[in-house]
């Protein structure tokens, strides 16, 4: 099988960014900009971040339901999945 990279690269070309290792404030960032983010998280799988408030991410699990996660846990999650993050550069830039 291909990997979500692969895939997403396929599609999207040169706009797909891979934020692999990337700090929580930079995931905020292209939150704020309007950008999805892929994400693995162990013992979910890939996800797809769709915002945050105060304390919490939320994102679409593979099952298509919308989750709300602390962002303690989700930081928890994404490092021992290895911090791997996949985004999509905006047609007119950031």
């Amino acid at each position: 099988g291909k990997t979500a990279q692969e895939i997403l690269g396929n599609l999207l070309g040169d706009r797909l960014i891979n934020a692999t290792g990337c700090s929580s404030e930079t995931l905020i960032y292209f939150l704020e900009r309007k950008c999805w983010v892929v994400s693995w998280m162990p013992g979910v799988g890939y996800t797809m971040l769709t915002g945050y408030d105060a304390t919490r991410l939320f994102y679409l699990a593979p099952s298509g339901a919308e989750l709300g996660i602390a962002r303690s846990e989700a930081e928890a999650l994404f490092e021992e999945g290895g911090n791997i993050f996949l985004t999509v550069m905006p047609v007119n830039g950031f």
